[in-house]
């Protein structure tokens, strides 16, 4: 079984704001992050579809144009993109692992949601799993995930393998409010002196659930999970919510948990005891969040559970701050609790050093509508983070 360096960790993350900059654990003039990361960095991604350790040492990031990009100093610079000798290319490239048996493999989509007239409005959707057995340099011929070709796509570098071999490929589908009928709807806000919609996704009728796909023969035959996955709010009586981009994550107890965004002020979470094919009811996190993904890893040298996510108040999401403060945390009893809060990046707003608005429980994204907007980007940036050891207490990993 192959196991890749254990040195640090890689995360990616949607982020809003200019001015992301990166710094080593000597301070070495690469710039400040907003509570002086001890060993780590944070610099604008030069892909956003996974990473992965090369066994040469380097680091590799895929692109959704199906290139490879490498770095031999643990992400600070990048070679150029390189093209993948992968037969049948269909759609983008969407997320890459290392396989427990040492190959990698990735998975892509292809969307027809915008070719409403081909497809008279019945939209399908296509992933594509290939397979490399020499580090990338070629590829399988592509299995299909989904031969029904059911709408769905998973947030970008969230495929799991879990200690078993079961590979698990988290998965939202969205059923959106007629773009016809809602076209005013959105976050607006005063941009440079300019009234601009600054956010519309999330901001119209949107319904997302979430389901897995998954497979025991290294992606040669896929399976789906039971039924979606939605908030079904205290029973029901407090109304039917989204479950949206989820990410998994295997607990040392073999059950695997899910955590999700939604527009109820907090991430979610829900587990499965039969590695994935059905799930629990989903509820709230300790963990105060927008409408925005996460991501949650297992930490190789600790154990611990790290989420990083956009941690901000139902008033900050009001004046237009929806994912303007990214922010980490550790859980060292398998998510039961969080602590060692830490702001990574922020865009227009201050540092968060633990959970904000506890109290939470209705949506926090009914009044989003906005006269002001005080960040400093209404574009998203993705962040890459080469994190080591700051998350503990005392430094030490």
């Amino acid at each position: 079984m192959y196991r890749g360096k254990l040195c640090g960790l890689v995360l990616l993350a949607a982020f809003t704001g200019a001015g992301v900059v990166a710094q080593d654990g000597a301070g070495n003039g690469l710039g400040d992050l907003p509570l002086g990361v001890r060993d780590g960095m944070v610099v604008e991604s030069p892909g956003q579809n996974g990473f992965v350790d090369h066994k040469d040492g380097r680091l590799m990031v895929f692109n959704s144009n199906w290139t490879v990009r490498y770095s031999s100093d643990e992400g600070r610079t990048w070679s150029e993109a390189q093209s993948l000798e992968v037969p049948a290319k269909d759609g983008q490239v969407n997320s890459v692992i290392r396989l427990n048996s040492g190959k990698l493999a990735l998975f892509a989509i292809y969307n027809d949601d915008v070719r409403h007239h081909q497809n008279r409005n019945f939209v399908t959707n296509r992933l594509n799993w290939y397979v490399s057995s020499d580090e990338g340099k070629t590829w399988s011929e592509p299995v299909r995930m989904n031969p029904t070709g059911q709408p769905g796509a998973p947030h970008h570098d969230t495929v799991i393998q879990t200690q078993k071999g079961r590979i698990i490929v988290p998965v939202r589908s969205f059923n959106q409010g007629h773009f016809g009928m809602y076209e005013t709807t959105g976050a607006y806000g005063v941009v440079r002196g300019t009234r601009k919609k600054i956010g519309g996704h999330a901001h119209w009728p949107e319904m997302d659930v979430s389901f897995v796909y998954y497979s025991d023969d290294e992606g040669q035959t896929w399976w789906r999970s039971d039924r979606e996955i939605v908030v079904w709010k205290d029973k029901g009586y407090g109304g039917m919510w989204p479950m949206d981009e989820p990410n998994v994550i295997e607990l040392k107890d073999g059950r695997i948990l899910m955590f999700a965004r939604t527009t109820l002020g907090r991430l979610y979470q829900t587990t499965s005891e039969d590695g994935g094919n059905r799930w629990g009811y989903p509820e709230p996190t300790e963990l105060a969040s927008s409408y925005s993904p996460c991501r949650l890893r297992r930490i190789p040298k600790t154990g611990d559970l790290i989420c990083v996510w956009n941690q901000i108040s139902a008033e900050e999401i009001r004046r237009g701050f929806r994912r303007a403060r990214l922010s980490a945390a550790i859980s060292k009893d398998d998510g039961k609790t969080w602590e060692h809060f830490k702001t990574i990046a922020t865009a227009g707003l201050p540092v968060a050093s633990s959970r904000r608005s506890p109290r939470w429980s209705e949506a926090a994204m009914t009044s989003a509508n906005c006269p002001t907007i005080g960040a400093t980007s209404p574009t998203p940036t993705w962040a890459f983070m080469r994190i080591r050891c700051w998350w503990t207490s005392d430094g030490n990993c």
